[in-house]
């Protein structure tokens, strides 16, 4: 973009009017959980698009695509934790404070086994996919704890992001499409979850 152009292009309110998407009041009134899916599947699906599109991507753009993915996990993790508070009658839904994905985890979990408990259902059914998830969130958690190291450089001791992770190794080698059908397959399972105990919910209404 030359000089001139990014003058004129400063010169308009970011939101100009003249786009084609919304956002909407209504999905972030009532407090359901409708934004916290459309906010993960948003993340989800643009980290899907750069993947299908990495020809014609800058060569580093992986750091964002790892990030929108890790992301799109963090918040579907909270979409559920909302909807099992909701099942447990709790006075204060939603977990906003955590960006840890193994603690999301272990919370999800946990409501989770109380909800299965509550409404008479099998517990192994529920948790067969445990083991593998604890394992994949744990491994992205090794990459990025808090949801900060693959969005800066440095940690806050201003060391590098990336060295614990490398260790004494120069490079790692990154399958952005491994990591977008993990996410897709994480997701999967959660969503499955979620439909299984919403529909014994509606049956006990």
């Amino acid at each position: 973009m030359k000089w001139q152009e990014a003058v004129d292009v400063l010169s308009t309110p970011v939101l100009d009017g003249g786009g084609r998407h919304y956002i909407h009041e209504m999905y972030h009134v009532d407090g359901d959980s409708f934004p916290w899916y459309l906010y993960a599947h948003s993340y989800q699906s643009a980290a899907d698009f750069l993947v299908s599109n990495l020809d014609d991507i800058d060569a580093n753009a992986h750091y964002a695509v790892m990030f929108l993915y890790r992301h799109a996990l963090e918040l579907k993790l909270k979409e559920h934790i909302f909807k099992l508070d909701l099942h447990l009658d709790s006075d204060g839904p939603g977990n906003l404070r955590d960006h840890d994905l193994v603690a999301l985890w272990g919370e999800f979990r946990d409501k989770r086994d109380a909800v299965v408990e509550c409404f008479g259902l099998d517990r192994e059914e529920a948790c067969e996919q445990d083991a593998a998830v604890a394992e994949r969130l744990g491994e992205l958690r090794g990459l990025d704890k808090g949801s900060a190291s693959l969005r800066y450089p440095l940690e806050r001791d201003r060391s590098p992001s990336m060295q614990q992770i490398l260790g004494g190794e120069a490079a790692a080698v990154v399958n952005l499409e491994r990591i977008g059908m993990l996410a897709e397959a994480m997701t999967t399972v959660l969503d499955g979850i979620g439909d299984w105990l919403e529909s014994h919910a509606e049956a006990a209404r």
